[in-house]
């Protein structure tokens, strides 16, 4: 093979594994980069036709088409939304410049678009797939620069005539030997670093705090608990059985335990994730709960006496990358076992419990009998200081089809219409009228206002988002709730098990009358992720165990 193949061939692999370094990234689907993928792969084919006017005049046409596209999502869209749109420009730029290289033209810009691309790229991955593409990428990438440096222009005074310097078969081999043996070096030793070298990937990022998208657009997610609502994460989903909470029923009714078991309540708005956990400010120390957790050394309880017929549970927290305990919402009671006695057992004051750390864990619940639960009260003509972080909206502009729908919904309920009421209206109407998507199908809505114009589906964390942005809209004081769901009893009806895949987010509605009670907005029936095939499981074991090496911390080697 001659020096010039040999380049034109790094060159297209280089483009090729941009395209895979955007795609594990999430920032655009393959139905929008298959496209880009066969031009890549025709390029030899095209090369031929780089002198024809109409070529030349579609190629930018395009080019120009699809950045005014870009533009206008970027206008409609997030603002964490421009990195993404940006890598999706970047590997058009690359097809573009590969597909219309002129023998007399080096690719400086092409290996530096590349560059930059694997490095943006790198900052929002670290999954198995993108370190498998990065391994071919390197050497490539050495080697391309290599025959770019042995192939410099010959210069001539006519610029038309100024071509590549080619080189014949036998020293094209040897150099591209030469530079494999050097990537090879060079990886061997950065791999040797990687595998043995403690590293810490939760430490925030350096642009974290400015570009809120490092480090949360990897191409691959996993179902399950998180403590903030986004709405703009990207990427492959896989959803995983991995056992994450086991409820048995000590003494008591089956029947009285809820579906739903909160981790967090997310009551403050933010400028691109929409809710967000407070951990300071007047929506965490908040006293709007009438019976706020009492008691320590490893025993909570609501003030009162407990209600006849209460539930006592037993509960296995098996979820190992948090430190929250699940409850539902009307647990009145929580005791640690003796050999959890020293843990930090906290009562926040948003009914939410925190144990300070992480792993398996086993305490008791008590929970009153359903039939003691009321709901409802009157609409709140205007509610106290205490409840105004509850209906702060957030700054985001992808909110305003779910405000203007919550307007037209509550033009149709009479004027009288009681808190309960109108809550019910929309969350039924949520239900029945918008579709349901497990997280990652593809179809689902990419922001809010998509999805409240029923173009697309989503997943409940569009819903919970849609009703509370619609009820703060109206001035109905709510919170968005994230934990477990699940009515997985065994055959006997008194072990309820929650996996990963049960991960949820739901709302919960502040009642003048009777406190904080939750809303389920996701349509009844609907799995909250479908099940995993075969493939999938495959997959999520292999991410599993390569998340087991990216995790390699200093407490992990010892």
């Amino acid at each position: 093979m001659r020096s010039d193949l040999a380049l034109r061939t790094c060159v297209q692999v280089l483009v090729l594994l941009n395209l895979v370094f955007v795609q594990r990234t999430g920032a655009a689907g393959l139905g929008w980069l298959l496209p880009l993928y066969a031009l890549t792969l025709a390029a030899p084919l095209l090369v031929r036709l780089q002198e024809r006017l109409l070529y030349r005049l579609a190629w930018n046409g395009a080019v120009l088409a699809v950045f005014l596209l870009l533009l206008r999502h970027a206008q409609r869209a997030e603002l964490a939304s421009v990195l993404e749109d940006g890598l999706v420009l970047a590997v058009l730029c690359q097809v573009h410049l590969l597909n219309n290289l002129r023998a007399n033209q080096r690719p400086d810009l092409l290996f530096f678009n590349a560059f930059l691309i694997a490095l943006v790229a790198g900052t929002m991955n670290r999954d198995l797939g993108f370190a498998l593409a990065f391994l071919v990428f390197a050497p490539c990438f050495v080697v391309g620069l290599q025959l770019l440096q042995a192939t410099a222009a010959v210069r001539s005074p006519d610029p038309a005539s100024t071509r590549l310097r080619s080189l014949d078969a036998g020293p094209t081999r040897r150099l591209v030997l030469d530079g494999a043996r050097r990537a090879a070096v060079v990886l061997g030793a950065s791999l040797l670093v990687f595998f043995l070298w403690p590293r810490d990937f939760e430490r925030e990022a350096f642009f974290q705090g400015r570009l809120d998208r490092l480090q949360r657009t990897s191409g691959g997610l996993e179902v399950g608990f998180e403590d903030e609502l986004d709405l703009t994460r990207r990427g492959d989903v896989t959803a995983s059985d991995r056992p994450a909470l086991r409820v048995t029923v000590l003494d008591g009714r089956s029947a009285d335990v809820p579906a739903l078991w909160r981790g967090a309540t997310l009551a403050v708005p933010r400028r691109d994730g929409w809710f967000a956990r407070a951990t300071d400010g007047p929506a965490a120390r908040t006293a709007v709960d009438a019976d706020p957790w009492q008691g320590g050394d490893g025993r909570l309880v609501r003030p009162g006496p407990l209600p006849a017929g209460s539930a006592r549970l037993e509960v296995v927290r098996l979820d190992p990358g948090t430190a929250r305990l699940f409850a539902p919402l009307e647990a009145r009671a929580v005791l640690l076992p003796p050999e959890h006695a020293d843990a930090d057992l906290q009562g926040l004051a948003d009914g939410t419990l925190d144990l300070g750390r992480a792993g398996t864990v086993r305490y008791e619940l008590t929970l009153p009998p359903a039939s003691g639960r009321a709901l409802g009260g009157p609409v709140l003509a205007e509610p106290g200081p205490d409840l105004a972080p509850f209906l702060e909206l957030p700054a985001s502009a992808g909110g305003d089809e779910a405000r203007a729908l919550a307007q037209r919904l509550a033009d149709r309920l009479p004027p009288d219409a009681e808190q309960r009421e109108i809550v019910a209206f929309l969350a039924e109407h949520l239900g029945r009228e918008l579709r349901y998507l497990p997280p990652g199908s593809e179809g689902s809505a990419a922001d809010l206002d998509t999805f409240v114009r029923g173009e697309a589906g989503g997943h409940c964390e569009l819903f919970a988002a849609a009703l509370a942005t619609m009820l703060r809209s109206l001035g109905v004081p709510c919170r968005v709730a994230t934990g477990y769901r699940s009515a997985r009893w065994d055959p006997e009806g008194r072990v309820l098990t929650f996996a990963a895949r049960d991960a949820h987010a739901w709302v919960e509605v502040h009642d003048p009358a009777g406190g904080w009670y939750a809303v389920d907005p996701t349509p009844a029936g609907a799995p909250v992720v479908a099940g995993a095939s075969a493939w999938a499981r495959l997959r999520e074991a292999a991410r599993g165990a390569w998340n087991a090496v990216t995790g390699f911390d200093a407490e992990g080697r010892a």
